[in-house]
Order: C-alpha cells, then sequence, then structure tokens
C-alpha cells in the first residue's frame, strides 16, 4: 500500500491535463511499435521526486471502488492487484493511462485529475 500510495503522490505532483485528451487515441498499447519499457521524460520526472503519501491516499479513493481498498485487485485480472507492484510499474501505468496510451476506460479521469 505503500508503494501505491506513494506512486500515486509523486503522479499527483505534475500538472494535469486542463482538458483530458479523448482516449483511447493516442498510440499505445495495442499500437505496433509501442515500447512497453521506454521511459518517458514524465516518467524518469516522477521516479527523481518525493513523494507525497498522504496526497497519494488521497488520490487512491478513487481507484479503490475497482481495485478494492487493499489494492488487492480482483482475482480474474480485470482490475489488476496494485499492493506490491513496483514504484516504476504503477507510475509507467498512469503516465500512459493519463496519455491515453493504454485504453483503460474507466481509469482513464482519475489520472487525468491527479
Amino acid at each position: 500500500m505503500f508503494s501505491i500510495a506513494l506512486a500515486l503522490g509523486l503522479a499527483s505532483l505534475l500538472p494535469a491535463h486542463a482538458t483530458p485528451p479523448e482516449q483511447p487515441k493516442a498510440p499505445g498499447i495495442e499500437s505496433s511499435g509501442y515500447a512497453w519499457e521506454a521511459q518517458s521524460s514524465e516518467e524518469a520526472l516522477l521516479l527523481k521526486i518525493q513523494g507525497d503519501i498522504a496526497r497519494g491516499r488521497i488520490t487512491y479513493q478513487g481507484c479503490q471502488g475497482c481495485h478494492k481498498p487493499d489494492a488487492s485487485g480482483l482475482s480474474d485480472g480485470t482490475y489488476p492487484q496494485l499492493a506490491g507492484q513496483h514504484t516504476t510499474v504503477l507510475i509507467k501505468q498512469m503516465v500512459d493511462v493519463r496519455k491515453a496510451a493504454a485504453t483503460t476506460r474507466k481509469c482513464f479521469p482519475l489520472p487525468a485529475s491527479m
């Protein structure tokens, strides 16, 4: 839970888009040539700054409905487990969702509001 709160706190320090892009128009995980391991400048910045755990906990309240309050997700993988996930993976996923590179419709409005 600590790494989730930390990752959300880190992501919330960057300014959100004034108007989130329509999703799923950005090239992303379904696109040929998508490099899952490529680190964006936003991800690199987030990994360097100190997270805000209190802010991350507040932000995670919007995620609890699907990923569960304990971040265990669903056993069928519909909503993946976030608890115990590496910080770099959490940040990568949130950045991809915010950029509309991941086609996760339920998550899409949440990272844009961080």
